[in-house]
């Protein structure tokens, strides 16, 4: 359960990310519950973490694929 402490550690660090989105948040929730509670190193590995999600998502057949026109 996270606490009023850990919601305003994982919103200073959505908001230096100024990124919002539900896999970012679910990143930085994530690392807050396993004990991390420094900002900048939230921010460092959510910004880590949301590179790899960004770059999976353009390696996905989905994205790639050329649809009819």
């Amino acid at each position: 359960m996270l606490h009023h402490t850990d919601d305003t550690i994982i919103q200073t660090a959505l908001d230096k990310l100024d990124d919002s989105s539900d896999d970012v948040r679910r990143v930085v929730t994530d690392l807050v519950m396993s004990g991390f509670n420094d900002v900048d190193e939230l921010v460092e590995l959510a910004g880590i973490a949301r590179d790899s999600i960004l770059s999976l998502r353009q390696d996905t057949p989905a994205a790639t694929a050329t649809h009819p026109g």
